[in-house]
């Protein structure tokens, strides 16, 4: 299994073309959302590390048939690229081809004035900017209802899937959560256990959950700044998630590694699947006609669809198990 630089699978929005997707090619939000992993924003409790999930199992034949696309029956919003290449504007909300200027394949847009906007550009003909488009959503093609909104000036909404897509493996440990040493749970400590996960003896992959809306507590007692003439710039306090890390080999002898050198949140496991296995599910998926982009990552797959209503997340729990694969919808 490999981090963030697995390859995907990825469709044009008018089903059009199946290919594989380097990471750099994904959607803008799926981008945004693999950017934010990076992130550090809190921390944990070193709990979870003695025991694993089941080792990797097959997924075995997925039951019964994928559900068709599905269709909002209320205004969807959707941040993408709109393209007009002449022939009418579209907002791509799949791979992007980066190329200048840019090419890509997406919803046709009914009700688009180009001429009631300034903050686009025009190249060769071809008019493109970021835009976070309003409207209804019929199947095929997006009718804008409200002003679209300028990408430099948009703020999204929480994703509640992106806690999903990196959610910890292990069950919340006796007493919950929890920080145990704050001097070794700050932003620095983290690099350094990073460093450590890729040390480990049969390293996996490693990932924080910081989304997924955990609750953590943190001791109060506060050590001293060690310079304090230098202020302090966040990077000594306490992170509230959990860094998890998963390894082929064992998890006893993992853990008792990482607790030398992290003292947050800590879930060390065994992968749920192998590599064979997420790969193979993840073409599954991207065989579907309304799938934008499939990507294996962080023990499940991502899956990038225009959108959808919970059908083919049910679908995919009841065919993988829960847990397995994660769909995002690009219209919200």
């Amino acid at each position: 299994m490999t981090t963030g630089d697995s390859a995907g699978m990825s469709r044009e929005p008018d089903g059009t073309l199946a290919r594989r997707t380097r990471m750099s090619q994904l959607s803008p939000r799926s981008r945004a959302f693999l950017a934010a992993l990076s992130i550090v924003l809190a921390g944990a409790l070193a709990g979870c590390g003695s025991s694993s999930p089941d080792s990797a199992t097959d997924p075995g034949e997925p039951p019964g048939t994928p559900p068709a696309a599905s269709t909002p029956d209320a205004p969807v919003s959707g941040f993408g690229m709109v393209l007009d290449k002449g022939d009418g504007p579209q907002l791509c909300l799949g791979a992007i081809a980066e190329s200048y200027p840019p090419q890509c394949g997406g919803i046709p847009l009914d009700g688009w004035d180009w001429s009631a906007r300034d903050d686009f550009e025009d190249i060769s003909g071809v008019k493109f900017a970021m835009y976070a488009v309003t409207g209804t959503f019929d199947g095929t093609r997006l009718t804008v209802t409200e002003p679209p909104i300028s990408g430099a000036l948009y703020d999204p909404m929480p994703d509640p899937t992106v806690g999903r897509g990196t959610s910890t493996i292990c069950p919340e440990p006796d007493g919950g959560w929890a920080v145990t040493d704050r001097d070794r749970a700050n932003a620095n400590a983290l690099v350094e256990a990073e460093q450590a996960a890729f040390a480990l003896e049969g390293y996996v992959t490693h990932w924080t959950d910081q989304f997924s809306g955990l609750e953590i507590s943190v001791p109060e007692d506060i050590s001293p700044d060690p310079d304090p003439e230098m202020g302090d710039d966040g990077t000594l306090d306490p992170l509230r998630l959990v860094l998890n890390v998963q390894v082929s080999g064992s998890v006893t002898d993992a853990t008792s590694a990482m607790e030398q050198v992290w003292g947050g949140a800590l879930c060390v496991t065994n992968p749920r699947h192998t590599d064979s296995e997420l790969n193979d599910i993840a073409s599954d998926l991207a065989a579907l006609d309304h799938v934008l982009g499939t990507v294996p990552q962080f023990d499940r797959v991502l899956v990038d669809v225009i959108y959808d209503n919970g059908d083919l997340q049910a679908y995919a729990d009841r065919a993988y198990g829960e847990g397995t694969v994660v769909v995002m919808s690009a219209l919200r």
